[in-house]
């Protein structure tokens, strides 16, 4: 199953990639309707739920897998989303962060041995949801990054971008 959940993981970098190729980095940060998840918002998150994984497969939840430690309050779940442009990092930041925890987690997933993502989840408030790492990691790879590629694909339509080129 590994080999499936990377491939998808994989996947969702091209998509992400594709769906912010023709975003202005000035634009990064619109708000076109309330509560909108924008590019600089969805990349950073992105960005810090994947070097957050890494942390936790190396049993330190508080290692961010090299992404800034000032980067989780700017998209905190269930927080409001700033529309300030100067709060974010740029286009090319946030790209280069993407692809380094993509890079970074994939490789780490693909050396766990089974033991190793049978073991119980390093966060212990998150164990309801995650109680060990094979569970995360699924989640990690295999969903989040598509649930919030949604939010982007919603932002780009109302924003009048309309679908990418070359997109799923």
């Amino acid at each position: 199953m590994k080999p499936q959940i990377l491939g998808l993981f994989a996947h969702t970098l091209s998509e992400a990639e594709k769906l912010v190729a023709d975003v202005p980095d000035e634009r990064f940060a619109e708000l076109p309707y309330t509560n909108a998840k924008h590019p600089a918002w969805v990349l950073t998150h992105l960005s810090v739920g994947a070097g957050m994984m890494i942390g936790c497969i190396k049993g330190d939840p508080n290692d961010l897998g090299g992404v800034p430690a000032s980067w989780p309050e700017l998209c905190p779940a269930g927080g409001a989303v700033s529309g300030d442009r100067a709060q974010f990092p740029s286009k090319d930041e946030l790209l280069t962060a993407l692809r380094m925890t993509h890079e970074k987690l994939a490789g780490m997933v693909e050396a766990m041995t089974e033991q190793q993502l049978a073991q119980e989840f390093v966060v212990p408030e998150w164990r309801e949801f995650f109680p060990t790492n094979a569970v995360a990691t699924a989640y990690m790879l295999a969903h989040h990054e598509g649930y919030h590629l949604g939010q982007l694909s919603q932002w780009r339509m109302a924003a009048g971008f309309g679908p990418p080129e070359g997109a799923f």
